[in-house]
């Protein structure tokens, strides 16, 4: 017997605003993004620290899109010039992500650390005569310890320090820079060709986001936020993009159970009890 096709299942937030996507999660294709002017500063300093094969130091408040912005510089790197290696979990210890880092170099890594540290230097030096470079990514670096920075900056030193076997792209919060100051660390911070801090979006960056996203998800009635909630929006959020997305899901399921196109400074009062019960 024939089986019955199994059911479309619909989002009812998309069926009623009449979304294609919801515009406020991760499901919004990377090309539909919109890239801010904080997030263009920082893909080029990246892409200039790649094309000189040197080390970019990216900071900012959590929240703000450093991740977010970081994918989308990997995944513009061609994969026939490039190896990209990422780094975002220290708890596998120092010699476990030099294990990872050999093995994603096509390597049998040793189980010694001293071996393991000319594996490595070895395999990025593979890469160079193959016409590629190394990226390496490190995103969350600020929960790195004091001995994996400086263990980074030694391994990736070529030629006494005239040059480097991979790009290093450094990212954190606020407090890494901090960090990176204090003088054990000198040696690293003179040797970061760029820095940047990534800041929050100040309230036409927010609106321009919000109404970009709801376009690009398919709304085409009009204006769906209006501009007192996103006044009150931007002084709740203080413009980081995690809260704003947070806060913006929250008002479209409000605004469905009232039945209501126009997401106002009513539903934002709503969004705000709401989310800070959750705290």
């Amino acid at each position: 017997m024939k089986k019955a096709p199994a059911p479309i299942v619909t989002n009812p937030l998309e069926e009623y605003f009449g979304f294609a996507t919801m515009p406020f999660s991760r499901g919004i294709p990377r090309e539909s993004l919109m890239v801010l002017a904080g997030q263009q500063e920082m893909l080029a300093r990246c892409q200039l620290a790649v094309r000189e094969q040197g080390i970019c130091l990216v900071t900012g408040r959590g929240g703000c899109g450093k991740s977010t912005t970081l994918r989308q510089f990997r995944d513009g790197l061609d994969p026939n010039r490039h190896v990209v290696l990422e780094i975002s979990n220290p708890a596998p210890g120092l010699t476990g992500v030099y294990r990872d880092l050999v093995r994603k170099l096509g390597h049998d890594p040793s189980y010694f650390k001293p071996h393991l540290v000319s594996q490595l230097r070895e395999a990025l030096e593979q890469q160079a005569t193959r016409d590629r470079r190394a990226v390496i990514l490190c995103d969350e670096a600020h929960r790195f310890t004091d001995s994996w920075l400086e263990d980074l900056r030694m391994i990736l030193s070529d030629k006494l320090d005239a040059s480097s076997l991979a790009t290093l792209i450094l990212v954190g919060d606020t407090s890494l820079s901090a960090r990176l100051r204090m003088v054990c660390h000198e040696a690293l911070w003179g040797r970061i060709n760029y820095r940047f801090q990534l800041k929050p979006l100040d309230l036409r960056q927010t609106a321009e986001y919000i109404q970009h996203h709801v376009k690009v998800a398919g709304f085409r009635g009009p204006a769906l936020f209006s501009d007192g909630f996103i006044a009150r929006l931007q002084e709740y959020t203080s413009g980081i993009l995690r809260r704003i997305n947070q806060a913006c899901s929250y008002a479209l399921i409000a605004a469905k159970a009232r039945d209501t196109m126009l997401i106002d400074e009513a539903i934002f009062q709503q969004v705000q009890n709401d989310l800070d019960e959750d705290l």
